[in-house]
């Protein structure tokens, strides 16, 4: 196994722990007592809001564009008769 191929499959991992400990570092700052701790609080409640919101909309939208119902029809298989010669 190529030492490239593991590093491609391992970078949504990667990737994915990188973005868990800037929250976690952003979240140590917004409980700062002072003003650099209330900013980053009012930017993860304005981020909070909006993801809300777009999570509220594509819900919408999935509802409003899901395919309606189809009856299937059940017709008998057709059969088929070997004739011998």
């Amino acid at each position: 196994m190529s030492n490239s191929s593991y590093d491609i499959r391992e970078l949504p991992t990667q990737v994915k722990q990188a973005a868990e400990g800037a929250v976690r570092a952003l979240r140590g700052q917004a409980r700062r007592p002072d003003r650099v701790g209330e900013v980053t609080h009012r930017t993860w409640e304005l981020v909070h809001d909006g993801v809300d919101v777009a999570a509220r909309s594509l819900t919408r939208l999935e509802k409003a564009i899901q395919p309606p119902a189809r009856v299937m029809k059940r017709t008998p298989a057709s059969r088929r008769t070997s004739k011998k010669s």
